[in-house]
């Protein structure tokens, strides 16, 4: 097809003001990045109205951005994400009508980053300032260093870990997701050659090791997972590498039937109890109000007694539950849109972070119950669609070229 070339007036105002508009854009995500960066690594000593304040700001640009990309590139793959920020304010709001004191405004703002920051980050990948993360990932592991050797060590159950420093005083595993989403970032940016290759690895190394004195086994496995996700996705083309990772995924769950089948073990008292935690709040599930089960019983409400489990007040540790409990059916369908957006619009080894994002919070509260933490990953997920972009060979990109030259 050919499109008209000959530039009126009008079609050379509207060019303008798309060019003013990315430079806004620009200009925002410039800011914003660095500023929610510096108030994660500095939480735990900022003021609790700083906090708040900042939340505020930087979710309020993420918005505007996020409400610009409907009306200046629109595309197919932000629908089940627009569904997902529907059904959210629905699931909260039906409870509320109930029982006024399940409403947690501070819960509700935070829930609502990822989806308002995904939106307009994975919208505007081209506008992420791209060596603003690069030094973010030259600096990010070494400050975090620095800080968790700097502080007293944490200290529970006689584990000795070191210094928390983000999350509030029990931020341990606020902490760990933090340096995993660091490390996350910094291979992104050596995988696309913004930083020499030694300095990559050497950052990488030294966040692994970060990451294992905190002794938070499941960004362990999530960092695992990332990268034989990673390595199938350079490598799925071959019908050997992806024969084989088929072949292990029917073994290993071949092996989970066959323990089961055959242990003698109490299934409940399995992953030091949580698993009996887990079937506790399907049986409290399946006996709900339709109500309560569809759109479940508000923000906050993941909190029960776990019989054998530490025997104390407990969320269920693992993010797919807690979402049933707070946000019903309804609510989990919410945020299985929310992944499915993600997975059409990543690209490359973005895919991996996704793989990583979803066993983590299959075997606990991970990033889908950690929102700040979670947007570094989208942060992330937006390094490869940076470059997509440049290229040409990003289908937003394309949508839009057609879209001024039909003008």
């Amino acid at each position: 097809m050919t499109y008209m070339t000959k530039k009126n007036p009008d079609e050379e105002g509207g060019s303008r003001f798309g060019s003013s508009l990315h430079s806004l854009i620009s200009l925002a995500l410039l800011i914003v990045v660095p500023t929610q960066f510096a108030y994660t690594l500095l939480f735990n000593v900022l003021p609790k109205d700083a906090r708040l304040v900042i939340a505020g700001i930087v979710l309020g640009t993420y918005l505007i951005i996020a409400l610009t990309s409907f009306l200046s590139r629109f595309d197919n793959w932000q629908i089940p994400l627009l569904i997902a920020m529907i059904i959210q304010p629905v699931c909260w709001a039906i409870p509320f009508s109930v029982d006024q004191s399940v409403f947690d405004l501070r819960i509700v703002l935070r829930e609502t980053l990822p989806l308002v920051a995904t939106l307009a980050i994975l919208s505007f990948p081209d506008a992420m300032p791209i060596k603003t993360l690069r030094t973010i990932a030259i600096i990010g592991l070494p400050v975090a260093t620095i800080m968790a050797l700097s502080g007293e060590p944490y200290i529970r159950n006689d584990i000795y870990r070191l210094y928390v420093f983000t999350g509030g005083e029990e931020g341990l595993h606020a902490t760990a997701f933090f340096i995993f989403g660091n490390i996350i970032i910094v291979d992104q940016v050596r995988r696309h050659a913004l930083i020499p290759q030694v300095i990559g690895w050497g950052l990488i190394a030294l966040g692994i090791a970060l990451l294992w004195s905190y002794k938070v086994r499941t960004t362990e496995l999530m960092l695992m997972v990332y990268y034989l996700g990673t390595f199938f996705q350079q490598y799925k083309s071959s019908p050997i590498v992806r024969s084989f990772f088929y072949f292990c995924c029917f073994l290993i769950v071949l092996g989970i039937f066959a323990f089961f089948l055959t242990t003698e073990t109490n299934i409940g008292s399995l992953g030091s109890g949580r698993i009996g935690a887990y079937i506790h709040r399907f049986d409290m599930l399946a006996n709900r109000e339709v109500q309560v089960f569809l759109f479940g019983s508000g923000p906050g409400t993941d909190l029960f007694l776990s019989v054998g489990w530490m025997d104390k007040l407990r969320d269920s540790h693992n993010d797919f539950i807690h979402i049933l409990v707070e946000r019903g059916i309804i609510g989990l369908l919410g945020v299985f849109s929310f992944i499915v957006a993600v997975l059409i619009r990543v690209v490359g080894t973005g895919r991996a972070i996704i793989y990583a994002i979803v066993v983590g919070s299959i075997v606990s509260n991970a990033l889908l119950s950690r929102p700040a933490n979670l947007t570094y990953l989208i942060w992330a997920i937006s390094i490869p669609l940076y470059f997509n972009f440049l290229t040409g060979s990003d289908e937003t990109k394309r949508n839009t070229s057609v879209l001024q030259n039909e003008a």
